[in-house]
């Protein structure tokens, strides 16, 4: 880490990200799938940016994601859930029509 502005930002940005994985967490939680699910590809979409995809933190938040894909089967509620590509791939991924 160099300190320069561009680094602080980007740590910021994951801090945010990480952040923004506990909302989503007590969403899934309280059964509120359709709240949950942007919460998380927004994390998700941070994180892939400011620390790459091989990252810790956004292995973590990536793992919860998917938990929260099998919770969503597992309801029967996938209805719930938006067309996004990287949604759709998971739940290809996991044998989900």
């Amino acid at each position: 880490m160099d300190g320069s502005p561009a680094e602080t930002l980007r740590e910021r940005h994951a801090e945010v990200a990480t952040s923004l994985n506990n909302l989503p967490l007590l969403y899934d939680n309280q059964g509120c799938y359709g709240w949950a699910e942007p919460l998380y590809l927004e994390a998700l979409s941070i994180l892939a940016e400011a620390v790459g995809t091989d990252h810790p933190n956004f292995q973590t938040v990536f793992q919860n994601f998917v938990g929260f894909l099998q919770r969503v089967v597992e309801a029967n509620q996938t209805h719930r859930l938006s067309e996004n590509p990287l949604v759709q791939s998971v739940l290809n991924q996991m044998g989900t029509p």
